[in-house]
C-alpha cells in the first residue's frame, strides 16, 4: 500500500500483513471510488472516515494504528479485496437499506 498521508520521503509502498479492521468511526463520508478489477467505472461509496487497524510488519512486529481521511478509504477498499468484497457490494447494500427504509415508510 502506498501511504499518501505520510511525508513525501515516506511514499514508497509498505506491506501490511494480515490486516484487520478492529473499529470503525461513527462518522461516514461519500467518496468516489474506482477499481482496477472493474475498469472505467466509478461510484460514490459511503465509508467510515477513520478506522483502527491491526497488522503485522514484514519483520514480524505486530502494530495497531488509527487511519483517517482518504487513506482510510484506501485501506478499507483493499482490505475488502482480501475478504472477497468489491466496492460495488457496498452499493448494493446501501440500495437494500434504502429500499427497506422506504418500505417502512421512512
Amino acid at each position: 500500500m502506498q501511504r499518501l498521508d505520510k511525508p513525501e520521503e515516506d511514499f514508497p509502498f509498505e506491506a501490511y500483513l494480515n490486516p484487520v479492521i478492529e473499529a470503525y468511526s461513527d462518522s461516514v463520508a461519500f467518496n468516489r471510488e474506482g477499481c482496477l478489477s472493474i475498469p472505467n467505472r466509478f461510484e460514490s461509496v459511503k465509508r467510515p472516515c477513520s478506522i483502527d487497524i491491526a497488522y503485522d510488519t514484514p519483520t514480524g512486529e505486530h502494530r495497531c494504528e488509527t487511519i483517517t481521511g482518504f487513506t482510510a478509504v484506501i485501506f478499507q477498499h483493499e482490505i475488502d479485496h482480501l475478504n472477497g468484497i468489491l466496492y460495488l457490494d457496498h452499493l448494493a447494500e446501501e440500495q437494500r437499506e434504502q429500499q427497506k427504509r422506504e418500505q417502512e415508510g421512512g
